[in-house]
């Protein structure tokens, strides 16, 4: 059994109540494998395999993942698309990394289904076949994963944040990575233990990540490198995604990853 989420995005939380804390968040149309159940709160695996707790009520239920999406999906790679609710006409905010069944085409539009069981249409999107959980088409070229990270520039940093609305540093490289067709963990630590292969300072290129340990032993942060001087990173220092000199970190640094 598995849960669609129905509202742009939703929090994923610690603990089983709206005070604890926000550890991650799900996008519209993600798929929630149900766990276990607690009141008013259902623990979730997300398809990064992060586990959490989410809010229970108004999540649609599927008997599978293949259950609600079919076939063919409508990905969306801009920072913001809208969709157009059918029969209410009423607009609907599709963040970017998210992704909708593809129900038809109707001249230029794309008519797409929500977890609710209408029917929207969207003017943006890129169709593509559903035969796995991450149906972006990978994406080999590193200066268009790099023009990807720097679509977000200027996103809010928040905590636990995955989408455009906001981004922590882990949540910034996982939805870049993303929408170029590769599922990374969710937080920074577990990037470096899983995700990629490690190379040496001197093989860095543009689109690889950079990790470091800045208060503690364990990762805590990572960044994306855009040359051997330059990051572009999600951080609580500037309280938003920017691009700086790698000189202010480099005493941090623990290691190099590529994921091309």
């Amino acid at each position: 059994m598995v849960l669609i989420v129905n509202n742009t995005v939703i929090n994923i939380f610690k603990e089983p109540s709206i005070n604890s804390e926000r550890i991650s968040q799900a996008k519209i149309g993600e798929p929630l494998k149900e766990l276990k159940f607690e009141g008013d709160f259902v623990y979730v695996r997300s398809l990064d395999k992060y586990e959490g707790w989410v809010i229970r009520k108004g999540l649609p239920h599927y008997d599978s993942i293949r259950d609600f999406f079919g076939e063919v999906v409508l990905t969306f790679k801009d920072p913001f698309s809208i969709v157009v609710s059918k029969p209410t006409f009423g607009p609907i905010i599709v963040p970017m990394g998210s992704f909708l069944p593809l129900v038809r085409r109707e001249r230029k539009q794309f008519v797409v289904k929500l977890p609710n069981g209408n029917e929207a249409v969207s003017l943006r999107g890129e169709p593509s076949n559903f035969h796995n959980e991450l149906p972006f088409k990978k994406v080999f070229r590193r200066e268009k994963v790099l023009a990807v990270a720097k679509s977000l520039l200027n996103v809010p940093y928040l905590w636990g944040g995955t989408t455009p609305f906001g981004l922590d540093c882990s949540g910034f490289v996982q939805l870049v990575y993303r929408v170029c067709g590769y599922n990374l963990k969710r937080d920074a630590h577990l990037q470096f233990k899983q995700d990629g292969e490690l190379v040496r300072p001197e093989e860095v290129k543009a689109g690889d990540l950079v990790f470091f340990s800045t208060e503690h032993e364990e990762i805590d942060h990572v960044a994306m490198i855009v040359s051997k001087e330059e990051i572009v990173h999600s951080t609580k220092k500037y309280n938003k995604v920017v691009e700086e000199g790698l000189e202010r970190l480099k005493k941090y640094i623990v290691g190099y990853k590529t994921i091309l």
